[in-house]
């Protein structure tokens, strides 16, 4: 940057240094120095196509993605040519919540860029922001099979998989966990659901009351002679919570990595013990006793 504050003291109209210059600013987060040479180069030259290119940089860093958005319709054509040019397209459709156009120029970028964690990360949250996790987990899960592994990248495949822990495709997050095994032998992933994976209920949500129901405690609470109640408090949850704890606690001591898969109805079924044994093999009907 010194040499070329010398170049352009020399030369001041020389808009090919300027523009030199304003790259080399711009890697090094000097915004407001890149701003007045980029500010200088436009004033002579308005369709100057790097400028605007820098400039559109800028006005991403400034938080003005609509400003942004403006340069990036004029400058679509040539974005292809334009270093990182369809990150930042990206990174500015993202913004202003055009997700499918954002995805789509992240896209572009990645098949020419393939290990840009910084441009995997972007797709990834579009993806989450969109309402996609599955999608999110499975840009990351590829990316970090191809190598790109940072801890910034891990920390968002976690967040990505919270995320889509809540959705239908529950299921296939779970799977994508096993094919990184072989990257993170030490890798445990735990999943609490309501019915597991497979089988007649497989996959459907579930929650504390719902759990309650179908395996018999409500018919077991309450007085005799009056509804089945729900226990007074969240016994399914915390009952499925300290199991998966204690799958997680015998994968540490273990050493190894694993899965954990907990489902909420099978930990209450087994809590109900002989009384779920009489009525599952014997038919004998739950009952309630007087206290």
């Amino acid at each position: 940057v010194a040499a070329l504050d010398e170049a352009v003291a020399a030369a001041p109209a020389a808009a090919q240094i300027r523009l030199e210059r304003a790259g080399q600013l711009l890697q090094t987060g000097q915004n407001a120095k890149a701003r007045a040479d980029v500010d200088y180069i436009l004033s002579r030259d308005p369709k100057n196509v790097v400028a605007s290119y820098l400039d559109m940089i800028l006005l991403v860093r400034e938080g003005k993605f609509t400003e942004a958005d403006a340069i990036l319709t004029r400058l679509d054509t040539v974005l292809p040519r334009l270093p990182r040019g369809q990150f930042f397209q990206a990174l500015v459709k993202a913004n202003l919540n055009q997700f499918e156009a954002a995805a789509e120029a992240a896209t572009r970028h990645l098949a020419r860029a393939p290990q840009d964690a910084e441009a995997i990360r972007l797709l990834a949250k579009i993806e989450m922001a969109a309402r996609r996790p599955d999608r999110a987990v499975t840009v990351l899960v590829n990316a970090i099979k191809a190598g790109v592994n940072d801890a910034e990248t891990l920390d968002m495949l976690g967040r990505a998989y919270a995320m889509d822990g809540k959705a239908p495709q529950a299921a296939e997050t779970f799977q994508r966990a096993a094919d990184l095994a072989p990257h993170f032998p030490g890798l445990v992933h735990c999943r609490v659901s309501g019915f597991g994976a497979t089988g007649p209920l497989g996959g459907l949500p579930g929650y504390d009351a719902v759990i309650q129901a179908m395996t018999g405690v409500m018919e077991l609470t309450g007085d005799p002679g009056t509804p089945p109640t729900k226990a007074g408090y969240s016994a399914v949850d915390n009952s499925a919570g300290i199991m998966a704890a204690l799958g997680l606690l015998a994968k540490v001591v273990e050493g190894k990595g694993g899965q954990v898969d907990v489902a909420m109805h099978d930990v209450m079924l087994s809590q109900l013990n002989y009384l779920a044994s009489a009525s599952l093999n014997a038919g004998e009907p739950m009952r309630r006793y007087a206290g």
